[in-house]
């Protein structure tokens, strides 16, 4: 966490109110220049369940990391500091773990649905889903049996980091728990949040990305291959808008359409279907925006 004190309470009363008890409470604090650390402190004298350490300010994938090597429980979540659960979230996840031995994660589908039901699927349906936006690629909405964590970390500094953390958890996983559940409540627009600023180190993906297609291919997942690939083709769609939005030089536009007609020619040589109007349409405008910004830069 960093400079979170109007959200960090809220955000550790609904995980120690848990329904479900038996939990540990690993809060990390990145080097938070306000009430944070002290919050998270207070806490520790009144809860034994609850763990603080204080770091130098290293960014999410560190912070994550030190939990990680903390923890020794069955089970391992993450909750976003300004963010908060349900009082049942970790009974119902827990709960589809325990009656599933060969489940490795269990994550929530990301839709409207709050029936609880429950949908066992292989590795393949899982990138597919994952990378189609129904789970979403974040670790927040997932719980994960440790032991298959093991060896498994986020790549440190680095943008979009759980792309790669995805690939290694993904490549290791038999069977993946979705349930239609909407107990975490995800705090939208957050300061500082990738997706409402332009960072040309979201460049990074595209290696993260051809790195998961080159180990699916070798696992002959052409379906979830194409599902990453899509999802290649729209994240740089999206970078290109930010970077207009934020009134980016043209070197910079140029940097992104080089990445995206990169990843839209791989997806196009393996079939890859725009579906989606939007995306078929920012597409389009995209192309045509980038020529003019090359015939623009040629006169």
């Amino acid at each position: 966490m960093y400079n979170v004190q109007t959200y960090i309470e809220r955000c550790i009363k609904s995980i120690l109110a848990q329904t479900y008890s038996n939990i540990d409470l690993i809060l990390i604090d990145d080097g938070s220049t306000d009430n944070s650390g002290r919050i998270c402190d207070d806490y520790s004298k009144l809860d034994n369940r609850v763990t603080v350490v204080h770091t130098k300010n290293n960014g999410q994938s560190i912070a994550r990391n030190i939990g990680l090597s903390l923890s020794d429980s069955e089970f391992i979540g993450f909750v976003d500091a300004d963010d908060f659960i349900d009082s049942d979230y970790y009974e119902v996840l827990c709960g589809i773990l325990l009656k599933n031995n060969d489940i490795s994660c269990v994550g929530l589908s990301m839709g409207n649905n709050n029936s609880r039901n429950v949908e066992v699927i292989n590795q393949e349906n899982a990138v597919i889903r994952i990378m189609a936006g129904d789970l979403w690629t974040v670790v927040w909405n997932k719980l994960f049996r440790a032991s298959s964590l093991k060896g498994v970390t986020f790549p440190e500094k680095q943008v979009h980091e759980e792309i790669a953390f995805n690939h290694k958890f993904l490549m290791r996983v038999n069977y993946f728990g979705v349930v239609d559940y909407k107990g975490y409540h995800y705090t939208k627009k957050r300061e500082g949040d990738t997706k409402s600023t332009f960072q040309l180190s979201r460049l990074n993906t595209y290696k993260q990305i051809l790195n998961f297609i080159d180990d699916l291919e070798e696992n002959g997942q052409s379906r979830a291959k194409k599902a990453l690939m899509l999802f290649g083709i729209t994240h740089f769609i999206e970078m290109f808008y930010s970077a207009k939005a934020t009134n980016q030089p043209r070197t910079t536009l140029l940097t992104v359409r080089k990445y995206f007609l990169a990843m839209l020619y791989l997806g196009l040589e393996e079939g890859v279907v725009l579906k989606k109007p939007r995306i078929l349409l920012k597409a389009v405008d995209f192309y045509f925006y980038s020529y003019m910004v090359i015939a623009w830069r040629k006169t």
